[in-house]
Parts: C-alpha cells; structure tokens; sequence
C-alpha cells in the first residue's frame, strides 16, 4: 500500500506542477480558442493518471518525476529530489525538523509509520469520494425516471431547472420545461457538442482521477478550470459552426449569450457534478460568446503548433543532467575511498538492456582507486566500481576486473569491455536488478592443448570455440572499444 500511495504523491507532485505550467499557458493565450486550454488540461490529467513518464533535459516539467524515492521509508535521514535545489534544501529541512529522531536500535522508521497511516487515510477519503459519486449518480437517476422523451438523445424534465448530460455509454440531453424555442435550439446544439466530443466520458474519468488525488489541491483547481474551457470551448464550436457571420452572426451571438444568461437567472446551478454537465462560470461565458472571433487559417495552424509543442513538453519529466549533482557524486566516491572516476555519458555510454538508445538511458560512472598513468599522462585502470546515475540517486551496480596480465577497461555502445591476454569479456547492466552482469565471453586454455583450446559464451551458451571466433571478438569489438580513461576525484568535495 505505501509503494502505491508513494507512486500517487509522485504523479501527483510532477502533475501538480504541469498544472502551474498550464495556468501561465492559459494566461499567454486567453484571446485564442479555448479549445486549446482544454486540450492541454486533458495532459495534465493524463499526468495525474499515468504512472510513467518519458524523461528529457527539454521538457516543460522540470521536477524529477520521482521526487519521493521509493525507500524513503527505510531511509534514516528521509530526504526528497525534486531537481530544484533550494526546493529540496527547504522541504527537507522541514523533514528533518517534523519527523522523530530515528533510532538505529528501532525495528520500525518512524517514517514508515507516517507512510503508513497516511496511505490508509488516503485510500479511505478516495474511497467515501467514489461512494458518493456513485450514490450522487444512482439518486439522480432516480429523479429521472419521469423524464418524457422527445427525439433521439433528448429528454425533458420537471424534476431539474438547467440542461444538462447525463451518462456513460448512452449520454441523454435533460431539458427543463418551460424553454423558448430559441433557447431550447441553442441549448440542444451546445449539449450535442458535448456528447459528439465524448466530454461527458471526459469529465468523468477527471473527476475519477481528482479522486485518487484528493489531497492536491491544484488537481480540484485543474479540475473546475477544465471544465470551465470545456464549456467556453464547446460554446465556441456552437458559433462557429453556426455559418452566420456579420449581422446574422452578432445576433446569433447575443440570441445564445441571452440564453445563457436566462438559464442561470434564479436557477439552481449544484448540477455541476461529476457525472452531468450545467451551468458553470455563466458571466465568463457570456464574455466569451460577445467577445468570439473566427481564427484564420494561418492563426489555427500556428495555434496548433504551438499547442503540440506545449503538450510534448508537458508529457515529459524533467532527467536530471549529471552536471547537477557532479559535486555530491564526486563526494560520495572520495569517501568510499576511490581516487579517480571515469564518466560515460548517456549519448555514448555502455549498452544497458532496455535503456541504451532509450528516453531512459543513464549516465554510467566508473570508479577505481588503482590507476596508472602512461607515458603520455593518461590515466587507465584494470579495475573499478561501477555506478549508474538514476533519478533515485547513484546506484551501485558491480565491479569490473580485467585480473592480472590485463587490458585497461574499455567500452563502446553495446557493452563495457574487460581482458587479460587469455581472456575478454562484455559486460552490461541489468536495470532491473541493478546488477553487472557478463553478456558475452571468449577465452583461451593452453594447459588443456598448447596450440590453445577456444571457448566461447552467450548468455547461458557456452562451447568450445575457435580461433577464428577469438579474433573476431578480439580484434572487431575489445580492441575497437573506446578505453576508459581517468580524471582524479578532486580535494575540494570532502
């Protein structure tokens, strides 16, 4: 249960950030069509919904998208990663201040208490908020058992005063009697944009999703902000496709902002529920409906554009450069006692199953405390630890070990390489272990046969090979490896 409501404030916090993002975006543009405000709020709460996330040093969110590390509960000294360093430097100070001094003699982190009731509290508000969506939903229904039906979609009702949808599979328009034949036009083509755009199924699985996420504020602000672009954005389509203009068109205009405005006059609004649409932000729309304009061709398309771009940027989470946390790295190795590191960037790192050439490629960091120095002033080693540089940190990974008569360690983009004169072997990281594993070997035994008995490994494969085969690996993929070479670990980060 906390690895689930961990994974929920993460998506929340990534999301919730999304949503300031959003909410200058729609500053910048509310002259432009308010379909594209409402396009974008759809990415947020895709955000909030999906527990993933492409990773990329251009995206518009620029928080890590794990800010709470999954072991935050077993973590002594509890700390959060947004990836904005005086962000992290307060709320962790805030974490060290609020939380119980842990006691190494404890069998239980007094974080994982807090994780714990927090989770179950969370889980039962999100619980009694779907309960009533779905008692709210069936009580409604109820009411409307007498509704009379008119044609197609559309109901007529006594029981409620404003228009509205209702449903899931098979939305109805409800009118409320008592409707001119002008207002009842304009109403009945507003809520068939509605059910054509499937809003009625989008404002639902929002709300859905504000349920799991009840505790953020910014996902109820998302939520209400939604639904009012949703309603402007639909008014819009009504004008637009209307196919008045001059004359004609302002009168159509101010014949709907009129009906707008009669609908709400001494009319209850609460139907602004989850599952069913009314009258929201009534003055904001009647604004809108005097103040539309068509957008050109050339506008629409620029509009579009910038619109994708703004989406893509949203859809990503910020992957934290290693330059960032270079210092604290540097740190770390110095007191695990290495001397001299060796940085692979993830443009030309060492092939990671799953993440080589991947949106999740991480830098890899080797470090050693045997090097040498060639005639030249390079620096190699035969040995070293390997680390992985992710959003939860430095991980530790393995070691690497080209044993006595040796090669330096070296690398290329399907694996780290390491050899002796009898032996080479390609290494990679399994990322779901964090493990270095050995993908690939060749050796030669001459005590078996002088002339030098071959063997080769694939995975689990392993027979007698030849000395064809040796070159191969030798000469075609070892010694066209790029080596690693060392920088020292600097004084300055103790």
């Amino acid at each position: 249960m906390e690895q689930i409501f961990i994974s929920v404030l993460n998506r929340s916090l990534t999301a919730a950030y999304c949503v300031v993002v959003v909410l200058c975006i729609r500053m910048c543009i509310r002259r432009f069509p308010k379909v594209y405000s409402y396009a974008l709020w759809l990415v947020v709460f895709v955000r909030f919904a999906v527990p993933f996330s492409l990773e990329s040093v251009h995206s518009i969110v620029r928080v890590s998208s794990r800010v709470i590390p999954a072991d935050i509960g077993l973590k002594q000294t509890p700390h959060i990663e947004t990836g904005i360093g005086q962000l992290d430097y307060a709320a962790n100070r805030i974490l060290a201040w609020s939380l119980p001094q842990t006691n190494a003699a404890a069998s239980v982190n007094p974080m994982q208490v807090v994780l714990s009731v927090a989770a179950w509290i969370w889980l039962a508000v999100a619980s009694v908020l779907a309960a009533c969506w779905v008692f709210s939903y069936l009580r409604l229904k109820r009411r409307l058992k007498d509704a009379v039906w008119m044609e197609g979609e559309i109901w007529t009702t006594d029981k409620m005063s404003v228009p509205f949808v209702m449903g899931i599979l098979k939305p109805r328009i409800y009118l409320p009697i008592g409707l001119s034949e002008k207002e009842r036009a304009c109403v009945i083509r507003h809520e068939q944009v509605h059910v054509r755009r499937r809003d009625y199924l989008i404002k639902q699985l929002a709300y859905g999703i504000v349920c799991f996420h009840w505790f953020n504020p910014m996902a109820w602000i998302a939520l209400w902000l939604m639904c009012c672009d949703m309603e402007m954005s639909c008014d819009e389509a009504v004008l637009k496709h209307s196919g008045l203009d001059g004359e004609q068109g302002l009168l159509y205009k101010k014949e709907y902002a009129a009906a707008l405005l009669t609908l709400a006059c001494g009319r209850s609004v609460w139907l602004s529920g989850p599952l069913f649409f009314g009258m929201k932000n009534v003055k904001g729309r009647i604004q809108n409906v005097l103040a539309f304009r068509r957008q050109g061709t050339f506008m629409t398309y620029v509009s579009v554009i910038l619109i994708l771009l703004a989406a893509v940027g949203l859809m990503g989470s910020r992957k934290i450069p290693l330059s960032d946390d270079q210092d604290e790295i540097c740190a770390r190795l110095k007191a695990e006692g290495y001397t001299d590191v060796c940085w692979i960037s993830e443009e030309c790192w060492a092939g990671i199953e799953g993440l080589a050439g991947s949106a999740h490629a991480y830098p890899v960091i080797a470090a050693s405390d045997a090097v040498w120095e060639s005639g030249s002033g390079e620096r190699y080693t035969i040995c070293a630890a390997l680390y992985c540089f992710t959003e939860d940190g430095l991980k530790a990974v393995g070691t690497l070990d080209s044993s006595s008569t040796a090669m330096p360690l070296c690398y290329d983009k399907t694996g780290i390489y390491c050899g002796s004169h009898q032996m080479g072997n390609r290494c990679t990281i399994n990322t779901e272990t964090w493990t270095c594993e050995t993908a690939e070997w060749v050796s030669v035994d001459y005590y078996e046969d002088p002339e030098g008995a071959y063997y080769y490994g694939l995975g689990d494969v392993v027979r007698k090979s030849t000395k064809e085969e040796w070159d191969a690996f030798w000469d075609g993929q070892f010694l066209a490896a790029e080596v690693m070479e060392f920088e020292a670990l600097p004084d300055v980060f103790e």
